[in-house]
């Protein structure tokens, strides 16, 4: 049995292309940049207002409430938070401030609350307006009281 030995070469070219190529192959792309402010920015999940919270959970959400419930509660769940930060619940009757609550929340998740106790000859249309430090608007909670 006759074994014929085969040889390639590669010319000048190839080589460079495929150094080339294998030097691609061997370093990673880098991966695509987010600006810092989108990478690293606090989410909010929800805000809304309830009757109560037990044992941190919020109960009773809704937007209508009676003028006989009392006091009222300002939930806001956070689902990202990139480092400690003070917000604030700014409750607002008729595009009025009643009051504002200063609230630090911590990474990575975290929820707060805040309560107002519903001041006689408040019917009409509340909403609490939760800020982050800087003033930015996270989200609104509007509710009505009726009776």
């Amino acid at each position: 049995m006759t074994r014929i030995a085969c040889r390639r070469s590669i010319s000048g070219n190839a080589r460079l292309f495929l150094a080339a190529a294998l030097v691609l192959l061997a370093c990673p792309a880098p991966a695509a940049e987010q600006p810092e402010a989108e990478s690293a920015r606090t989410q909010v999940g929800d805000v809304f207002v309830c009757d109560s919270i037990v044992s941190g959970k919020p109960q009773g959400r809704s937007v209508v409430f009676s003028a006989a419930q009392g006091t009222l509660f300002c939930y806001s769940d956070f689902v990202l938070v990139a480092a400690p930060e003070q917000i604030t619940h700014v409750w607002f009757f008729r595009d009025r401030e009643i009051s504002r609550f200063r609230l630090t929340i911590q990474p990575p998740r975290w929820s707060s609350y805040s309560s107002l106790k519903i001041p006689p000859g408040s019917k009409g249309p509340w909403r609490v307006d939760v800020l982050g430090e800087n003033g930015e608007l996270y989200g609104v909670a509007r509710f009505s009281i009726l009776d």
